[in-house]
């Protein structure tokens, strides 16, 4: 995996863990998988958007 790729995944992980409780996660085209419980545990809100493109 690069290791840009390996940080654009820890983001989201880090994202969970620096919002505050109730806070809102804002996520574009999130394909991985990852440990949800601190959106549980914080009550937090996960808003993702998926962008298609279409090619010529």
């Amino acid at each position: 995996m690069a290791k840009g790729l390996i940080l654009y995944l820890e983001n989201l992980d880090l994202s969970f863990k620096a919002a505050g409780t109730y806070g809102t996660v804002l996520w574009i085209a999130v394909r991985s998988v990852h440990d949800l419980s601190p959106l549980h545990s914080k009550a937090l809100s996960l808003h993702v958007t998926f962008m298609l493109f279409k090619n010529n």
